[in-house]
């Protein structure tokens, strides 16, 4: 197993009606996601849960709020979820092509649930 790797996936934008691209970076000390000149990064801390870092994260988690800037409001297990792959593949239990799968099948989720959320004169003044 390499000790780092990237990908790109596609993320639907209900706010600008298209999918936009976002790098992610593995490595064994961290997880990057890159998008529209925004950064978060998940750093490993042994024996404790990953942290977060990056664009706004005096708010909130730096990818939430990227994510939320285009109008994509994923479920809240994404971040979890996306932990969970990288940590996978960081012990050996996904090799490179198997995590680039799993991921993609994540965002293609997200992407289903941006698609359809409520489109209504009502919920459109909301997000």
């Amino acid at each position: 197993m390499s000790d780092q790797m990237s990908f790109k996936v596609r993320l639907y934008s209900p706010r600008w009606g298209h999918e936009d691209s976002y790098e992610i970076k593995l490595d064994r000390k961290q997880m990057i996601v890159e998008g529209h000149n925004k950064i978060a990064a998940c750093s490993w801390v042994e024996g404790r849960d990953p942290k977060w870092s990056g664009y706004s994260e005096n708010i909130g988690n730096p990818l939430v709020i990227t994510l939320q800037n285009d109008s994509i409001y994923p479920p809240t297990v994404f971040i979890r979820a996306l932990e969970y792959a990288w940590m996978a593949w960081r012990d050996s239990e996904l090799d490179g092509q198997q995590v680039v799968q799993e991921v993609q099948h994540l965002c293609d989720w997200v992407n289903e649930v941006s698609r359809r959320k409520p489109k209504t004169e009502f919920w459109r003044k909301m997000f």
